[in-house]
């Protein structure tokens, strides 16, 4: 797993890299998880968006409630791709709303691809 704690974002601003695909086989995932502290539930000022993107297909995986849709009231999103893409793909996080005009919302992003778990370890049930 690699981690990448971002320099803080002030509103509109992004953070964008390129990430290689270190992928070898059709049996890797990609999971990709952005944090960072805010209120709990609906009292969330800020509001970050994490995006990745396809580089060849331009398909774009959003974090949050819906791969297809911007989350406004999480500050946990996560996207899984799988298989996970053969190509490089970028990362987006993006300030979408600070609540005080000025301010800075830190974060952090972790990433990693792996073999999904398929089921259940019946000798920790």
């Amino acid at each position: 797993m690699l981690h990448l704690i971002g320099a803080p974002l002030k509103q509109g601003d992004k953070l964008e890299f390129t990430l290689a695909s270190a992928q070898r086989s059709d049996e890797f995932e990609l999971k990709i998880t952005m944090v960072y502290n805010d209120l709990p539930a609906g009292a969330i000022q800020n509001n970050l968006n994490l995006a990745v993107s396809n580089s060849v297909t331009g398909v774009t995986k959003h974090g949050g409630i819906s791969e297809e849709e911007i989350d406004k009231q999480n500050n946990v999103e996560q996207v899984i791709w799988y298989p996970a893409p053969k190509v490089p793909i970028t990362i987006c996080v993006t300030a979408q709303k600070i609540f005080f005009y000025g301010d800075e919302q830190d974060f952090a992003l972790a990433w990693s691809a792996s073999a999904p778990f398929r089921g259940v370890n019946k000798d920790f049930v």
